[in-house]
């Protein structure tokens, strides 16, 4: 593998170079001799581990982040009273990839779905024109789309309004009624 990679590098390859500078025979995994599948997997077990640990850590510094954010957006856009977000995945096959989607509600007719979740107080509507409920949807979508799949994964309505503490934030789950 090195010897390929030195190679690549001599003959001018563009990008090819760094990677022989940079290679480093210990980065390698050792196949060597061969492990058997309990070996492997025992190997394997405190990976997972340590992966389950991140990812939670992620999803609680993540949360925490997207509370300040929130707070900071209604401050910013005093004529915002409410919106929701909603993520999914569809589970229809129709030839297309199956990729989390992610949107933002901000019409009138959010009160059904703030009634659904038993919010529990006054629900206040948005006078926003749709121009401004698309600006500030896009706004939303395009800087937490991704973070808030990994903090939540997928399947959510994340309901969100003023309140006299600040921003409430009460996460459902959404089923996708196609």
């Amino acid at each position: 593998m090195e010897r390929a990679i030195r190679s690549v590098a001599r003959r001018g390859k563009t990008g090819y170079h760094k990677a022989a500078r940079s290679f480093q025979p210990e980065m390698m995994v050792d196949l060597e001799p061969a492990l058997s599948s309990s070996e492997v997997w025992a190997l394997l077990r405190p990976m997972e581990r340590q992966i389950l640990e991140a990812k939670r850590a992620l999803q609680k510094k993540g949360e925490g982040l997207f509370r300040r954010y929130l707070e900071a957006f209604f401050e910013e856009n005093e004529d915002l009273q409410s919106f929701c977000l909603i993520g999914f995945t569809p589970s229809f096959n129709d030839g297309e990839p199956c990729q989390h989607i992610c949107y933002a509600e901000f019409g009138p007719d959010l009160h059904g779905q703030f009634q659904e979740a038993s919010w529990g107080q006054n629900y206040q509507a948005n006078s926003l024109t749709e121009n401004r409920r698309q600006q500030l949807g896009g706004e939303l979508v395009d800087r937490w789309e991704t973070a808030l799949e990994v903090i939540y994964g997928t399947d959510w309505r994340i309901l969100v309004a003023r309140s006299d503490a600040g921003v409430r934030i009460k996460k459902t789950g959404f089923t996708a009624g196609y």
